[in-house]
């Protein structure tokens, strides 16, 4: 998902050629987003997850998110790659 979204955003880039690019993802597609934040002027994140680990953290237990994150991604790489980007964030959240 995070490669054909950086093609997508490559696309846009070259044939549009926008003066500010905002990304927005929702749910799952809010990882997608994280993960090009340095191609993007605007990171929305809309009811996402830091990491795709937390989805089966919740549904098995903390062990599944343990094996996802060495396998997939890292929630704390994920989190301070966020806080360090220099993007503008805007996340949406239900309390």
């Amino acid at each position: 998902m995070i490669a054909d979204g950086r093609q997508v955003v490559e696309f846009v880039k070259s044939r549009f050629r926008p003066r500010v690019l905002t990304l927005y993802g929702r749910s799952i597609g809010g990882h997608v987003a994280r993960a090009l934040q340095d191609l993007a002027d605007v990171l929305v994140l809309d009811r996402t997850f830091t990491s795709i680990g937390l989805i089966p953290r919740f549904k098995i237990g903390r062990w599944a998110q343990k094996i996802c994150d060495f396998m997939l991604d890292n929630y704390e790489y994920n989190v301070q790659s966020l806080a360090n980007s220099g993007c503008k964030k805007i996340i949406i959240y239900d309390p």
